[in-house]
C-alpha cells in the first residue's frame, strides 16, 4: 500500500507549510495505517511477542540483549511486517527481564539500537 503526499508548487515556492506532520496526522494516513494491537513486549502463550508501529519503515531488527551492560546483542531478528506497518517477530518463552533495541530502515538509512518509543 503507497499513500502520496500531495503538495502544491506554489508552497514550495513561497516556502509554504508541506510538513509531513500534516500527512502523518490525516484521516488518510489513520485509515490506511490504524492498528489495535498491542504495540511494545507482550507475553502471549508463553511467548513474548514484539510489536512496533513504523509505517515509513522499509525494514526493522530486533536485537535482544541478556543484561543492560552488554556490548552487542544476544540476538538479532528481522520482523515481518503488515499491512498496517505494524513490525512482528516471537522469541520463544518469557524475556522478562531481557533488554531490546531496534534497529530501523527509513528510506535507505538504518538507525541502530533504537529504543521502543
Amino acid at each position: 500500500r503507497v499513500l502520496v503526499l500531495q503538495c502544491h508548487q506554489d508552497d514550495l515556492e513561497s516556502g509554504g507549510d508541506v510538513s509531513f506532520l500534516k500527512f502523518y496526522g490525516s484521516d488518510a494516513f489513520d485509515s490506511a495505517y490504524y492498528t489495535d494491537l498491542d504495540l511494545g513486549a507482550n507475553i502471549e502463550d508463553g511467548n513474548t511477542v514484539f510489536r512496533l508501529w513504523s509505517p515509513s519503515a522499509s525494514a526493522v531488527t530486533l536485537n535482544i540483549y541478556d543484561t543492560a551492560d552488554a556490548t552487542a546483542p544476544s540476538s538479532s531478528t528481522p520482523m515481518n511486517r503488515d499491512d498496517n506497518g505494524v513490525f512482528t517477530s516471537t522469541a520463544n518463552g518469557n524475556l522478562h527481564g531481557k533488554y531490546y533495541t531496534f534497529d530501523v530502515t527509513n528510506y535507505g538509512v538504518t538507525d541502530a539500537d533504537v529504543p521502543d518509543p
